[in-house]
């Protein structure tokens, strides 16, 4: 596939966008038994810096290209219109398809060709999994109070491992972002606090208190961290 230019504007984005449009139309659903990627999960890092990578770790993507993946993964399926997606992955950008279009192809390349599946005038992810998804399932797993006390830790700190940073971080493209980084950062908050409960009622003071003491220097007004 040709590379899009770094530069693009008139008669060459013209060209370009019409290039393109062409290959994306000519791609077609794919055929079942023809294409190895048609069942392939894609695992879309969200909680820390962006990152895409196929289901066997041997393809990755970064840059706009897994923002975009981010974008559609927080809709969980949901289809976005190519409006949106322009206006939240590319805020200042000139509302032009094209750096949409080339993205999307520049994913289907690399992680498979239902990676992201067109539906109307949008497109929604395919078959992923996502840190955020495996973070919150592990978290419901803890909090369920039938459970043994060591269980519950353990899904405590699976959840937590998935954290590597903050929502995308280094990623300033608008309020769905700054929306998501509130919510998840205050989810792993909560986490911290709920797990550092649970040690303490099960007697591990001493496991707990460097790692309370450490918590509390980090985030100094919450109330569970300071005794």
């Amino acid at each position: 596939m040709t590379p899009a230019p770094a530069t693009i504007d008139g008669d060459e984005m013209d060209r370009w966008d019409a290039r393109h449009t062409w290959l994306e139309r000519r791609q077609g659903p794919p055929v079942a038994g023809h294409d190895r990627t048609e069942h392939a999960l894609v695992d879309v890092r969200m909680l820390g810096p962006a990152a895409a990578t196929s289901a066997d770790g041997g393809a990755a993507l970064t840059g706009k290209v897994a923002v975009l993946l981010a974008r559609l993964a927080v809709e969980d399926g949901a289809v976005l219109g190519r409006g949106r997606l322009l206006a939240d992955v590319w805020p200042t950008g000139s509302g032009h398809p094209g750096p949409l279009r080339v993205a999307v192809n520049r994913a289907r390349v690399v992680l498979g060709s239902q990676v992201v599946v067109t539906e109307g005038s949008g497109y929604r992810i395919g078959p992923h999994t996502s840190d955020v998804r495996r973070a919150e399932q592990q978290l419901t797993a803890a909090r369920n109070r039938t459970r043994s006390p060591a269980a519950r830790i353990e899904s405590y700190q699976r959840a937590l491992a998935q954290w590597s940073g903050p929502f995308l971080e280094g990623v300033e493209v608008g309020m769905w972002v700054h929306a998501e980084r509130v919510r998840l950062a205050e989810l792993r908050e909560l986490s911290v606090d709920e797990r550092f409960e649970l040690l303490l009622a099960a007697g591990g003071h001493q496991r707990v208190l460097s790692e309370l003491r450490a918590a509390a220097l980090a985030a100094p007004t919450r109330e569970h961290r300071v005794w």
